[in-house]
């Protein structure tokens, strides 16, 4: 793919309304730091799912379980919360 070729799809995502600010900011994070940011995410949709079920809103059928992500040595694939 030629520099032109990947600046006509950086034109095409950004029409298309993608924030490549954004991706920008993200790749410059080390893949450590994006898993760190992800899990803080996770964690917080986590904890929200599991207010709400306490209190007796319908999730609909999500099951707040645990969002810990294991770490690479284990080789064992994060619980998605639904």
């Amino acid at each position: 793919m030629t520099d032109a070729d990947c600046q006509a799809a950086l034109d095409r995502a950004q029409a298309w309304g993608v924030d490549l600010s954004l991706l920008r900011e993200t790749l410059r994070l080390t893949p450590t730091e994006r898993v760190e940011r992800h899990q803080r995410a996770l964690d917080l949709v986590t904890a929200l799912l599991r207010s709400l079920a306490e209190a007796g809103a319908d999730v609909g059928g999500v099951a707040p379980a645990t969002s810990r992500c294991r770490t690479a040595r284990t080789r064992r694939r994060a619980r998605a919360p639904w």
